[in-house]
């Protein structure tokens, strides 16, 4: 069979959404009638009637392969987990750092280095959406924003994480991560958990990090003596 691939959007590898959880999918912010195909937003409507109108936000680093139709490992796996801890939550809204949709996301940087960072974002003057106004409105109405957009060691991606967190200091909503941060201080990818998510506080995991990275140098310079 032959692969049609979009600079890095292999369409073949997609995954049908767990009706189980999910009953449609309500809105999709996206662009995949350019070289470069991009998501801004996927909203959904859990499989649930319980009268709540709770909404939960769930930020990550960038579209895999999720659409309107299809959906992919990543985001049948967290609609599930918040549809079974989040009894009263009705609405899943996931945004991302980055909008180019690409499986491999270490490939980030190409699109950077050809495309600019603006492009890459979504918050150029060619996007269809500006990506920051996207998240910062979804938010506005959130009960809870979920941060799991993993790990970069460029400087551009630390840059990018720093402009969402200021985005989030402005709601009123909880945030949360998956079970802890990182090695780096980054909220953990929900596609580098093996094991059962469970949602914490984002400002008490990085205090914890920051705790451990000083016991860490404590400790070496202890040994160093």
């Amino acid at each position: 069979m032959k692969l049609k691939v979009l600079w890095g959007y292999n369409v073949t590898k997609l995954v049908p959404y767990n009706r189980n959880f999910l009953k449609k999918v309500i809105d999709i912010k996206e662009n995949k009638n350019i070289k470069i195909p991009k998501r801004y937003l996927l909203k959904i409507e859990l499989n649930r009637n319980n009268g709540s109108e709770d909404e939960e936000i769930v930020i990550m680093m960038n579209p895999s392969k999720a659409d309107k139709n299809l959906s992919d490992d990543t985001v049948n796996r967290i609609i599930k987990e918040i549809y079974i801890q989040r009894k009263k939550v009705k609405y899943i809204t996931i945004l991302n750092l980055f909008v180019v949709f690409e499986r491999d996301s270490t490939k980030l940087k190409d699109y950077i280095k050809k495309c600019g960072y603006e492009f890459t974002v979504g918050i150029s003057n060619s996007d269809l959406y500006n990506n920051d106004d996207v998240i910062e409105k979804s938010c506005e109405h959130a009960t809870e924003i979920i941060v799991a957009w993993g790990d970069g060691k460029e400087k551009w991606y630390r840059k990018r994480e720093n402009e969402i967190l200021l985005i989030l200091k402005k709601t009123n909503a909880k945030v949360l991560c998956c079970n802890d941060l990182n090695k780096l201080g980054y909220p953990r990818h929900p596609s580098r958990l093996p094991n059962e998510i469970k949602f914490v506080s984002y400002s008490t995991a990085l205090k914890e990090w920051v705790n451990r990275m000083l016991e860490e140098r404590a400790g070496f310079y202890y040994k160093k003596e």
